[in-house]
C-alpha cells in the first residue's frame, strides 16, 4: 500500500467482519478502546470514530455487496485503521475536495481525509483497501509524573 507502516496488517489485527448499521457500534467501541489503550487525545480519538463511522456507513451503502471487513492496529508512533470492501471507486485527479456545490452527496471522502492524519484508498481487483491513519502524540509520555 505504500506506507511508512507496511503492506500488510499484522496477524494480530485480525479482521471484524461488518454487514448492518447495528455492526458500526463495534467498530467504534474497537477504535476506542484502542485509542484509550495508546493514549490517542481525545479531539484525535472523537475525530478517528467519526472517520471511521463515515468510511464503514459508505462500506454498508456503496458497495456491490454491502459488506465489509475492519482491523485496528498500531505501529511505532500511529494508530492505523483498515477497512476492505467489495466496492469500485476511482481515484479523484488532485485528490479528494468537497463538492464545489451544495448537495446532499459527495463529503464523505473529503470528510474522512480532513479528520486523520493520512488517509489511503487503493482499488485492486477485489474491491478497495481503506487506511486511516493518526499520528499519536509524545503528551502521554510527558504527563507521566514520579511521586515520592
Amino acid at each position: 500500500m505504500g506506507d511508512e507502516a507496511g503492506t500488510e496488517p499484522p496477524r494480530e489485527a485480525q479482521p471484524i467482519p461488518f454487514r448492518r448499521a447495528a455492526d458500526l457500534a463495534v467498530l467504534r467501541a474497537a477504535v476506542a478502546a484502542k485509542a484509550i489503550a495508546i493514549g490517542l487525545d481525545q479531539a484525535k480519538t472523537a475525530a478517528l470514530l467519526v472517520a471511521i463511522t463515515e468510511l464503514a456507513s459508505n462500506t454498508l451503502q456503496h458497495t456491490s455487496q454491502g459488506t465489509g471487513s475492519f482491523r485496528i492496529w498500531t505501529v511505532p508512533g500511529r494508530l492505523i485503521c483498515q477497512v476492505d470492501d467489495h466496492g469500485s471507486i476511482s481515484l479523484p485527479p488532485g485528490g479528494w475536495q468537497m463538492p464545489s456545490t451544495p448537495g446532499t452527496r459527495g463529503y464523505g471522502i473529503p470528510l474522512i481525509a480532513a479528520l486523520t492524519d493520512h488517509f489511503e484508498c487503493v482499488p485492486h481487483a477485489g474491491g478497495t483497501t481503506w487506511r486511516l491513519h493518526m499520528i499519536l502524540s509524545d503528551t502521554r509520555e510527558r504527563r507521566i509524573e514520579v511521586v515520592n
